[in-house]
C-alpha cells in the first residue's frame, strides 16, 4: 500500500505516490497533509493522534488501485487553422480548441496555469477570454488538490467539465467517481515527467534573488526555451542545453520517483483523448502534410466519447490521420517511463546539502574532469 501509518507524520512507500493530494481531499478526520519531500515534491503525511482509521486514503489512491487503460482507437497529426491559435499555442493548439468548444457547450475548463508568484496549480476557467492562462508549456508539477471538490461539483450539477492533466492527474480525477461521468471529459498530455514547484522557486531566487516574474515561459513555439519576462520585458532567455533548470528537466534529474516507474508512460492510456508533441512525424507511409514550422499535435482518441468530442471541432483543425504505431514509436513516453540513472539517483542525494548547480556538478565529476584534461 502506497499510504502506512506506521508512526506519527509518517508516510512510506513514495516512490509511487504522484502527489495528487486525493488522500488529503478525501479524509474526513483532516488528518493528512503533504509536505516536501528531497526534491520539493510534495507527499502525504498522517497525523496518528487525528486519524479514525476509515482506510479511505488507501481505497481511493490511483497508485493503490488498477485505474483501466485502453488503446488509442488511431493517430493523428494536427493544428489550429486559426493562425493566433496556433502561434500562440506550444505544439498545435489542439487542446486550446478543444476548451473553447466545452465553454461554449456550457460547460468549464480545468487546465494548468503559471499564476503570479511563479505559483503553479490548476485553476477553474468558464470564460473563453480566460483561456490564454491555460497555453503555453509548464515543466513543473502543478497542485489539483484544491480543485478536486470543485470538478464533483461541476460535475453532480450537469456542467459539461473539461480536465487537462498529466496522466497522473487525470487517474486522480476519475478516482473521484465510481463511474466516469458522461459529461466529464478527460484529457491527458504526454508527459515525460515532472520537477517540484520548489526546485523551480530555488533556481529562480539563486539566479535572479527572487522568483516572482510577470512571465516564466518554457517553450517559445516549437523552440525550447526558458524566457523570463518582467516589468513588460524579457529578462532571460536560453534554450534547453544552456539553462540548467531545463537542463536538469531534460535529463529527468528532477523528475519524482513515481515518473521513474510510471505506470501510465505506455501505449494504452487513462484518458479519453491524449495530446502531445508530434515526434517522428513522417517516419512511416506517406506523409503529404503541408508544412508546420511552429508545432503539430499528435491526437490519440481513446474512447468513443473522445472520438466525438475530437469531430466536434475538426473543422477548426488541419486534421491527418497517421498510423498509430508512428505516433507510439516516436514518443519515448508512450511505450516506457524514463529511467533513473546511476547519476540522477547521485544528484538526488547530494541535492538537499549542495544545490542544483554543484549536485549536478558532482554527479558529473568525471566528465569535468575529461574536459580539464583536454
Amino acid at each position: 500500500m502506497l499510504i502506512n501509518r506506521v508512526s506519527k507524520d509518517r508516510v512510506i512507500h513514495n516512490v509511487d505516490c504522484t502527489g495528487c493530494g486525493l488522500c488529503a481531499k478525501n479524509c474526513p478526520s483532516k488528518c493528512i497533509g503533504l509536505k516536501e519531500g528531497k526534491l520539493g515534491h510534495l507527499y502525504p503525511v498522517v497525523n496518528n493522534d487525528l486519524c479514525i482509521n476509515c482506510n479511505l486514503c488507501v481505497k481511493k489512491c490511483p497508485s493503490n488501485n488498477e485505474i483501466p487503460l485502453l488503446n488509442p482507437l488511431t493517430a493523428y497529426a494536427a493544428w489550429a487553422i486559426d493562425k493566433n491559435e496556433y502561434h500562440s499555442s506550444t505544439s498545435g493548439g489542439a487542446a486550446s480548441i478543444i476548451s473553447r468548444k466545452i465553454i461554449y457547450n456550457g460547460g468549464v475548463v480545468y487546465g494548468c496555469a503559471m499564476l503570479p508568484d511563479c505559483d503553479v496549480q490548476h485553476i477553474r476557467i468558464d470564460n473563453c477570454d480566460q483561456l490564454y492562462q491555460l497555453k503555453g508549456s509548464k515543466y513543473v508539477q502543478s497542485n489539483i488538490q484544491n480543485i478536486l471538490p470543485s470538478i464533483k461539483e461541476d460535475v453532480r450539477k450537469g456542467t459539461p467539465v473539461l480536465f487537462i492533466g498529466t496522466p497522473c492527474q487525470v487517474a486522480a480525477v476519475k478516482s473521484l467517481f465510481k463511474e466516469q461521468p458522461y459529461n466529464l471529459y478527460l484529457v491527458d498530455i504526454i508527459c515525460h515527467g515532472v520537477p517540484s514547484l520548489s526546485v523551480l522557486k530555488k533556481y529562480l531566487t539563486n539566479k535572479f534573488g527572487r522568483a516572482s516574474f510577470d512571465k516564466v515561459s518554457f517553450r517559445k513555439e516549437s523552440q525550447l526555451l526558458l524566457e523570463i519576462f518582467d516589468r513588460g520585458k524579457k529578462i532571460y532567455s536560453a534554450s534547453h542545453k544552456k539553462d540548467l533548470y531545463y537542463t536538469l528537466f531534460m535529463q529527468g534529474y528532477t523528475y519524482r520517483d513515481s515518473c521513474h516507474r510510471c505506470k501510465y508512460a505506455q501505449p494504452k492510456r487513462v484518458s479519453d483523448i491524449t495530446i502531445g508533441d508530434f515526434w517522428g512525424l513522417g517516419k512511416m507511409g506517406d506523409c503529404n502534410i503541408p508544412e508546420h514550422k511552429d508545432g503539430i499535435s499528435v491526437i490519440l482518441p481513446i474512447t468513443q466519447k473522445g472520438e466525438k468530442l475530437l469531430e466536434s471541432v475538426s473543422s477548426q483543425l488541419h486534421i491527418y490521420k497517421r498510423p498509430l504505431e508512428e505516433a507510439i514509436k516516436g514518443n519515448s513516453q508512450l511505450h516506457s517511463p524514463s529511467l533513473a540513472s546511476k547519476r540522477m539517483i547521485l544528484f538526488q542525494m547530494l541535492y538537499p546539502l549542495f544545490g542544483l548547480e554543484r549536485s549536478y556538478k558532482f554527479a558529473h565529476i568525471d566528465n569535468y574532469i575529461k574536459k580539464f584534461m583536454k
